[in-house]
Formats: structure tokens, C-alpha cells, sequence
């Protein structure tokens, strides 16, 4: 027995009761003639979130984002673009310290150069250290033990 209702006989997925999904073959689940992103009724927790590209540099723009089945070539899945008007500046892009750009994205402009209390990425805090030669000389002498031995006088 066939129902003409039905659009395809060979899927029991397939009917006009079914819900419509999103899929990459744009199936039309609900038998409506429409599929995926032109079907109003498609269940929109099927849907992908995807983030305007704007200046081309795989990074998106978390304020400009799309939910749909099928995203524009121009929307990415990555959201963390800081500038999406320049594509030197995303978070793997290199810092140049001391121009006033925050280029990798991570809040901040790197400094260098004394007094600068910041440094390049991946550098150690001299906070809390002295940089006096003097204690340079006895934290040396502390390591290898220079200053706790005794010699003994050599025999005549």
C-alpha cells in the first residue's frame, strides 16, 4: 500500500510528519519540497554557528555570527578575531612589542626594554630579584658550595 503523502516510500525517516534537519545531502525529511536553510521548519538546534570573516584570515568575529544548515564561505567556526578589518591581526599572528597593536589578540601590546614591567611573551619576571653583581656573586658562591669548605693547610 503506498500513501501519496509520503515522498519517499523507501525511508521510514521520510515522511510529511517527520522533522526537518540539516544534512549534507539536503534531504527534504518533511516532504515539503523544501530542505535545510529554505525550509522554515527546520530544527534549528541542527543548525551550525559560524563567524563572519571579514578580512580573510580564518578568524571570526564573535559579535557577527550566523546559525544555519549550510554557512557562507565567509563565516568560520573560529571566534576569536580581535580585528576583523585587518588580517595581521588574529591570535597566531606575531606581536610587535612596543607599537600600541595588540596583533595576537590577547589584550595587551607586548613591551620590551627596562622599566617596561612587561616583556616578550614566554619571558621570566625579574620581580623580586636582585640584579646587583654582588648578589649574583653569592647566589654563585651559595650553588657551589665555594663558601662553606675549609681547606686544610698543605704538608710541608
Amino acid at each position: 500500500m503506498s500513501d501519496d503523502t509520503d515522498c519517499d516510500d523507501t525511508d521510514a525517516a521520510i515522511h510529511p510528519a517527520a522533522t526537518e534537519i540539516c544534512d549534507a545531502d539536503d534531504v527534504d525529511e518533511d516532504c515539503d519540497g523544501l530542505t535545510d536553510d529554505d525550509d522554515d521548519s527546520v530544527d534549528t538546534s541542527t543548525h551550525t554557528t559560524g563567524y563572519a570573516d571579514t578580512d580573510g584570515d580564518t578568524y571570526g568575529d564573535a559579535a557577527s555570527s550566523l546559525s544555519a544548515c549550510d554557512l557562507p564561505a565567509t563565516y568560520v567556526s573560529d571566534d576569536t578575531d580581535c580585528d576583523d578589518a585587518d588580517a595581521t591581526i588574529h591570535p597566531m599572528a606575531p606581536e610587535v612589542a612596543n607599537d600600541g597593536i595588540d596583533q595576537d589578540c590577547d589584550g595587551v601590546d607586548t613591551t620590551t626594554g627596562s622599566g617596561s614591567g612587561g616583556g616578550p611573551k614566554g619571558s621570566c619576571s625579574q620581580a623580586g630579584r636582585s640584579s646587583s653583581p654582588t648578589a649574583w656573586l653569592a647566589m654563585l658562591v651559595g650553588m657551589l658550595g665555594l663558601g662553606t669548605r675549609r681547606r686544610r693547610p698543605h704538608a710541608a
